[in-house]
């Protein structure tokens, strides 16, 4: 089992992780630390949501509640993989204070449920303050609760003061770095500290988001385009199913590079990835409707996102305009306008 956690960990042979874990169950398939770790690792290492259940289901099996930390983890699993089921997520984040109250990062997860599934922010405040009375030294829980002070309760001095008291704890923690970074951007407007602390936070880590908010802020605040457009290749390469990277990289090529071909191959990407996001699907419904008038393979770009996405009222209401406005063909934009509007009203 503990070499089985050098694979995944160290070595990054996951192959062999899971070669290893298996054999190591099957001496001893009642052996806990052994289960928590593969439980851990098929969430986190493996991403398979349908495996991990069945692992940290047959943890808990064993465990019980004599874990709180995986009863905290499995909360937290389930509360990404079953958003919906927000009262059984509620009761799981329970079970795990039950077993232990004073488990910092349990108090801080349950914390930051509270606040954004459930919008119960004054509970949120009680028990981030608790999580870090417990681990005041914990940079994770320091973090996490410096950008809910900034972004629920915006009081931003707080705010900074805990950032700064994160990164006092653990000076290269790359999360808490790049939002650190984001912060001095976007809410401080302190550009040169906030490219200090994103320079600091891309050496020490790949992180897709912070990738992502890097590229934007070289592009939009220092003109550096070459370096935005390294980093925004850096960020897609970094999870090339993170739709608002792939958005921003398109908008990037559309309107700054002129590279309206890319820039409609990562636009579609980006709507492959979240059919959800409206703000991306507007993004690239946007590109379209700027370059209806200026280039001649926009009506191939439009008929493309319409095969591709037929689901997806936003572009069909736009191809219906496009049909409209550019050929006057109102009988084929009346097909796509009742499509549409059939969808929304599902």
């Amino acid at each position: 089992g503990n070499y089985a956690v050098f694979l995944a960990h160290v070595e990054g042979d996951y192959d062999g992780a899971e070669s290893h874990f298996q054999r190591a169950l099957e001496m001893d398939p009642s052996r806990e630390e052994t289960l928590i770790n593969y439980a851990h690792f098929v969430e986190l290492c493996l991403t398979d949501d349908d495996k991990a259940q069945a692992a940290f289901e047959r943890a808990l099996s064993v465990c019980g509640d004599s874990h709180p930390s995986l009863l905290g983890s499995y909360a937290l699993f389930r509360s990404r993989t079953h958003e919906d089921d927000t009262e059984d997520n509620k009761a799981l984040f329970q079970r795990a204070l039950d077993a232990d109250p004073n488990n910092g990062p349990n108090l801080a997860a349950f914390a930051s449920f509270l606040s954004g599934v459930l919008g119960h922010n004054d509970q949120a405040d009680v028990l981030f303050r608790l999580a870090i009375e417990r681990c005041p030294s914990d940079a994770c829980i320091i973090g996490s609760y410096a950008s809910f002070v900034a972004e629920v309760l915006h009081d931003n001095d707080s705010a900074e003061v805990y950032f700064r008291r994160a990164l006092d704890a653990a000076p290269d923690h790359t999360v808490n770095l790049g939002r650190f970074a984001y912060f001095l951007h976007a809410v401080r407007g302190d550009h040169h500290a906030a490219d200090t602390h994103y320079q600091r936070a891309v050496a020490c880590g790949r992180d897709a988001d912070i990738l992502g908010n890097y590229a934007t802020f070289l592009e939009t605040e220092k003109d550096d385009y070459e370096a935005a457009e390294r980093y925004y290749k850096q960020a897609v390469q970094a999870d090339p199913t993170h739709s608002y990277n792939l958005s921003s990289y398109a908008r990037f090529l559309a309107y700054t590079q002129n590279d309206n071909a890319a820039a409609n191959e990562f636009f579609a990407r980006a709507v492959s990835s979240d059919l959800n996001d409206v703000a991306v699907i507007n993004f690239y419904v946007d590109f379209l409707q700027n370059i209806s008038d200026s280039d001649p393979n926009c009506p191939a770009y439009f008929k493309s996102a319409v095969t591709d996405f037929p689901q997806c009222a936003p572009l069909l209401q736009a191809f219906g305009d496009y049909l409209v406005d550019v050929f006057g063909d109102h009988a084929e934009a009346a097909a796509y306008f009742k499509c549409a509007s059939e969808i929304v009203t599902l």
